[in-house]
């Protein structure tokens, strides 16, 4: 299965805007730093609660559960700061993200 076609991008999130503004709240106490992108970043786990609503039929499939997907979006931190930062777009940011759901998927997928 070629997970990447099976997941098809959801619309951007109305939160997402709650999560810039947060950061900005943050920017604006003088508190921006590593520690406080990730604190808005991991904010009750919007972006990633969300991408799991959207897939979560797909990816349990294919073997994904919740805390293994946690764990993948784990490692799309920066990608999310950049999405918050308006670096990247929605778009950008999940095709990212589908792309290396499909690569963590063809590397645990057994080779005859």
């Amino acid at each position: 299965m070629i997970l990447i076609h099976e997941l098809t991008s959801p619309i951007e999130p109305i939160e997402l805007e709650e999560l810039i503004a947060f950061k900005k709240h943050l920017h604006d106490q003088g508190e921006l730093n590593w520690d406080s992108d990730s604190e808005a970043i991991w904010l009750k786990n919007i972006i990633p609660s969300y991408l799991w609503k959207n897939w979560k039929h797909a990816l349990t499939k294919t073997g994904f559960t919740w805390p293994k997907f946690l764990k993948h979006m784990k490692y799309h931190t920066r990608d999310m700061k950049r999405l918050l930062d308006k670096q990247i777009t929605w778009d950008v940011f999940t095709s990212t993200v589908k792309k290396t759901l499909d690569e963590d998927l063809q590397r645990t997928l057994p080779t005859n």
